[in-house]
């Protein structure tokens, strides 16, 4: 905590609030004030569009700085940022007792880890989901290893909670869900520790992660006739990936690949935009596949492996 305090106010009182802040910060800073204001996980658009649900993100994070918010009446980036710094010290509680579950001579060196790792402060430093998202992957590695320790009750609950919460955070966890559900009975199994009990306890991890999504999902089956959760996928796909690729292939900046990846988009649907999200979403990712089609495997490769280094060799 100390590590994280230290850097998220040096950072502050040194550059000022924008330090703080990455490409997306201002919008899930907006995003909170419409929810504290609307009361309703809204975006607003001009151009007479007014307000409409937002289906990009998921709510949690957008809740978690409307409640900051709605406590200090402002929303500058200080207050959650320091209480993320708050919320990763405990995810480092959580790697080290992971930790001593596997070996308890692993206590104190992965907790010490944790506590030092840089991309662990510097991004619980940043207004965006990522530290936020990691508490709760931290939190269901924790209950899993816990489960397969010893299955009862508590831990099967608070697994559902926290993959739940993770989803409502990043729906990229949607996958761990189905995973987890597969994994942990054949663990158990293997282990020789399932029981009837222990199917129950899947089935009650899972259902509260459903739940956990359910007024997200009705939403958007009653308003869109989707049973996806967002519809971000597509500028995703048109906006990074594909940009991304292009770049590995001659150079072209990113900026400049996600400009041209627009444009196509444009041409490809006569520019005529669909009023559903996730019809837009569809079409983006149908354009960027038929790009990264044409610019080959070879380059495809190439970014994912520039890309990879990147996380692995300098993440923060």
């Amino acid at each position: 905590l100390l590590v994280r305090l230290a850097y998220t106010l040096g950072l502050y009182l040194s550059m000022g609030g924008d330090a703080l802040l990455a490409e997306d910060s201002v919008l899930y800073l907006g995003l909170g004030r419409e929810f504290v204001a609307q009361g309703n996980f809204v975006r607003f658009y001009d151009g007479g569009r007014g307000f409409e649900p937002e289906t990009e993100r998921m709510p949690l994070y957008v809740i978690w700085l409307a409640l900051h918010q709605w406590v200090s009446g402002i929303s500058a980036p200080l207050f959650p940022a320091l209480t993320q710094g708050a919320l990763d010290a405990l995810a480092c509680v959580f790697i080290a007792r992971t930790a001593m579950l596997l070996n308890p001579r692993l206590l104190l060196p992965a907790g010490l880890i944790a506590a030092c790792n840089p991309t662990q402060f510097i991004v619980s430093a940043m207004i965006l989901t990522d530290s936020l998202f990691f508490f709760f992957v931290c939190l269901m590695l924790y209950a899993a290893v816990r489960w397969l320790r010893g299955p009862a009750w508590r831990w099967a609950l608070l697994l559902g909670l926290a993959v739940g919460l993770g989803v409502s955070t990043r729906v990229m966890l949607l996958p761990a869900v189905v995973a987890l559900a597969i994994l942990l009975p054949l663990a158990a199994a293997w282990l020789g520790r399932l029981r009837l009990t222990g199917i129950a306890h899947v089935l009650a991890f899972v259902a509260i992660c459903a739940a956990l999504q359910a007024p997200i999902l009705a939403r958007n089956l009653n308003r869109y006739d989707t049973a996806q959760l967002t519809s971000q996928g597509g500028a995703h796909s048109l906006l990074w990936v594909a940009p991304l690729v292009l770049e590995a292939v001659d150079g072209t900046p990113h900026a400049e690949g996600a400009r041209r990846m627009y444009l196509r988009y444009e041409t490809e649907i006569g520019g005529v935009e669909s009023e559903n999200p996730f019809t837009r979403s569809a079409q983006m990712t149908a354009t960027a596949r038929r790009a990264i089609s044409e610019l080959g495997v070879t380059a495809t490769v190439k970014a994912w492996l520039i890309g990879g280094a990147i996380n692995l060799f300098s993440p923060a």
